[in-house]
């Protein structure tokens, strides 16, 4: 008899974010995941109360993972803040995330915010957070509060812009926004 492999909660998460890419927030259900993992659906009960909890955890995971925990790193290094700048898009634009759905899982959580008050929620904190963070930072590059606001701003909007025109696979993420920031830092 061989033994089945015990499926993990980031492995549902994982397969959560995956169909969410690929198919849209109505493929966030524990039967069509589950044939998805090749597991019955208890699996999923083990490990989540329905699916509001499944969703929630997904939302959870991801602000951590793509927020909290690139923030920590970041300012982990403890650089100057033009180099903790030029390390935020460095990680945000070679992040491997095909675990995770694939270069255009930001888009696909936007969209799911735009039907979903839970997810539009935890879209919202994140978008505060990263924008916190990198008006900190340009702050620290000598700008005053709303200047370093305005340019926090524009480099934001420009990677999330720069991730939906790299999904056609016809940009350089990480070209683009170094170039960017360079002339955010000259002003």
């Amino acid at each position: 008899m061989t033994e089945k492999k015990r499926l993990s909660i980031v492995d549902w998460l994982q397969a959560g974010f995956q169909a969410l890419a690929a198919l849209g927030p109505q493929a966030l259900k524990a039967e069509p995941l589950a044939r998805r993992l090749k597991v019955s659906k208890g699996s999923f009960y083990w490990h989540f109360k329905d699916i509001a909890d499944y969703k929630s955890a997904m939302l959870d995971h991801w602000q951590q993972q793509a927020t909290g925990d690139i923030i920590a790193d970041v300012s982990g290094k403890q650089g100057t803040a033009p180099a903790q700048l030029a390390d935020l898009i460095t990680a945000v634009s070679t992040m491997d995330m095909a675990a995770y759905g694939g270069t255009n899982i930001e888009a696909a959580i936007r969209d799911w915010a735009r039907y979903d008050k839970q997810a539009q929620a935890a879209l919202l904190a994140v978008d505060q957070q990263r924008l916190a963070y990198l008006e900190q930072l340009f702050q620290g590059c000598g700008f005053d509060a709303g200047l370093a606001k305005t340019k926090a701003v524009l480099l934001y909007g420009a990677l999330n812009g720069l991730q939906a025109l790299a999904y056609t696979g016809r940009v350089d993420v990480a070209r683009e926004l170094r170039h960017l920031l360079t002339q955010l830092l000259k002003e």
